[in-house]
């Protein structure tokens, strides 16, 4: 689902690399930018994130077909 859509392929660049040990070191990386941006925030948990949070442009959304 959803949960992992914000990794892409980083972790495959990781296992072509170096294999179990290059996937941990991707999320590894992965996990310490979310927790800078956390305490960045003053949040101790993503679930204390809320809309005001977020900075979306205004263009981001988009339907198929426009």
């Amino acid at each position: 689902g959803a949960r992992a859509v914000m990794i892409g392929r980083a972790y495959l660049w990781g296992l072509g690399a170096n294999g179990q040990a290059g996937v941990e070191n991707v999320l590894d990386i992965l996990r310490s930018g979310l927790d800078s941006s956390l305490i960045g925030l003053s949040k101790s948990s993503i679930s204390e994130l809320s809309r005001e949070d977020y900075v979306i442009p205004d263009d981001f959304m988009r339907r198929l077909g426009e």
